[in-house]
């Protein structure tokens, strides 16, 4: 996904490169709303597909997929939680710690 972060004489060994885009505000839109629908957390109105679509246009899905999911974890962790929702603070959260 970043060959820039990769060192160039370490590229030049690949002998085949592939390109690949990275997702569009649709298609994280649509990947979020799967896992979300999946998943056996509950989300706050606030925290939406279309919300991380327009947040996390050009992220990886794989990304994308680990920062739900560290949203998840932060919600069902926080002994001081009553209600287990994944809100968009789990989720501004879970953003800095994956994508530092």
């Amino acid at each position: 996904n970043n060959p820039d972060a990769i060192d160039e004489a370490a590229l030049r060994r690949f002998t085949e490169k592939l390109d690949f885009e990275l997702p569009q505000e649709s298609e994280v839109t649509e990947f979020a709303g799967r896992w979300i629908a999946r998943a056996k957390a509950t989300f706050t109105a606030d925290a939406t597909p279309q919300w991380l679509g327009e947040k996390l246009a050009g992220v990886a899905l794989a990304n994308v997929g680990a920062i739900l999911q560290q949203a998840v974890n932060r919600a069902v962790s926080d002994p001081d939680r009553v209600d287990m929702q994944v809100n968009r603070t789990d989720l501004e959260a879970a953003i800095r710690k994956v994508l530092r």
